[in-house]
């Protein structure tokens, strides 16, 4: 007897799937937070502003970095390290 199987292609982009893990994590935090979360980005500042995280992480360094402005002032609330 002859068995086949059918392999199901996954139809789904991993850009389509990143996508959907990302509103996934936004809408979770936004129901916690009781803040309105639009993309990581938002989350992950929010979370270092209100030190909900570790601020000496190497990612974490890396997005305090990206919130300075160009004198080198972190705009919004201000981390102390």
């Amino acid at each position: 007897m002859i068995i086949f199987y059918l392999i199901a292609q996954n139809p789904y982009t991993a850009e389509d799937l990143a996508n959907a893990y990302q509103t996934i994590v936004c809408e979770w935090a936004s129901t916690v937070l009781s803040r309105k979360m639009t993309n990581l980005e938002d989350l992950a500042k929010y979370l270092l502003r209100n030190r909900f995280v570790q601020t000496r992480s190497c990612a974490a360094l890396t997005v305090t970095a990206s919130m300075k402005d160009s004198d080198g002032n972190i705009r919004g609330k201000v981390i102390i390290f």
